[in-house]
């Protein structure tokens, strides 16, 4: 929840709380030692029910919190050493990512084999994005470059990553009080039946792709053993 001079901002929150829905039922799924998310510290909760061991955020200017492993850094070096990471989350990191293709890239040689990616995006094909088009990003929450789902994929894709999980939500208007907020609800059940893409959040889940090298085919020469034609006739020993 953001807050300005104590003002709740209900856009920001209607977000992050849908968001936190969301993965809360997938952190039930997550299993390993590291889990490492760039940017955003303390902001979700994906320690439960998860079976990570270790949570590390990344960032710059994080507070420390005794609950949380902070590692103070830039998104272009990450500090971690070849497949040494389990699962990376990325909370709309892509949209305030200068080099998304190489952290994408980095990413990829920094998880395990098998390795998830956990990516929450801001759909610029919403009435969030048209929004933000309207109001000149007056939000500083949704001030970052807005990349599509299909965008994303692709990125993806050419990034040696597969998707196993795509899901888009939060229908309603970014409006800004809670009791027009209420009052929209019901356009999430009419969004997610009749236009499940034009939700103003999606979250991605996708696997480290190894490379499958194939078999070689060898020739195998067969070696002609020369037979002999007929039988041999047998030797006569003529006495002396």
């Amino acid at each position: 929840m953001e807050k300005s001079q104590g003002v709740i901002n209900y856009p920001n929150k209607y977000f992050l709380d849908s968001e936190q829905d969301e993965l809360t039922s997938l952190s039930s799924q997550l299993y390993g030692y590291f889990l490492v998310q760039l940017g955003l510290d303390g902001t979700y909760d994906l320690k439960t029910p998860s079976r990570i061991m270790k949570h590390v955020y990344v960032g710059q200017g994080a507070e420390a919190d005794g609950n949380l492993c902070l590692v103070e850094s830039s998104f272009k070096e990450l500090p971690f050493q070849s497949e040494s990471v389990d699962v990376f989350f990325l909370p709309h990191t892509l949209e305030i990512a200068s080099e998304a293709d190489k952290l994408l890239n980095e990413i990829y040689n920094i998880l395990i084999p098998g390795g998830k990616l956990i990516l929450l995006g801001y759909n610029p094909l919403s009435l969030l994005g048209l929004s933000k088009l309207v109001n000149s990003a007056k939000n500083s929450a949704f001030n970052g470059k807005f990349r599509s789902i299909g965008q994303v994929k692709s990125l993806l894709d050419t990034n040696r990553f597969s998707i196993n999980y795509q899901n888009t939500f939060c229908f309603r208007p970014p409006f800004n009080t809670e009791n027009l907020l209420k009052k929209g609800s019901f356009l999430e059940s009419i969004g997610k039946h009749c236009f499940p893409s034009l939700g103003s959040v999606y979250i991605l889940v996708a696997e480290k792709r190894m490379a499958v090298i194939p078999p070689l085919k060898m020739k195998i020469f067969s070696k002609k053993i020369p037979v002999a034609r007929g039988f041999p006739e047998p030797s006569t020993h003529k006495g002396l």
